[in-house]
């Protein structure tokens, strides 16, 4: 059996509440959120992905394909 079958959308909502209702993960979520703001946020990660590798930019989006 993998590990999806049976999982339907009340399955999935009630283990991410289970997660979010974990002190620890809010916790290190909102230390990861500020690590982020602190560095310049998502958009400045964007763009030091971007600059190492200008290959797979392309108009100023990642890309992941082949």
């Amino acid at each position: 059996m993998g590990c999806t079958e049976g999982a339907d959308a009340h399955t999935a909502r009630e283990a991410v509440l289970a997660l979010v209702a974990h002190l620890g993960v809010v916790a290190r979520a909102e230390a990861v959120r500020a690590d982020t703001a602190v560095e310049g946020g998502a958009r400045q990660a964007a763009d030091l992905i971007g600059a190492e590798r200008p290959d797979r930019c392309r108009w100023g989006v990642l890309s992941f394909g082949a």
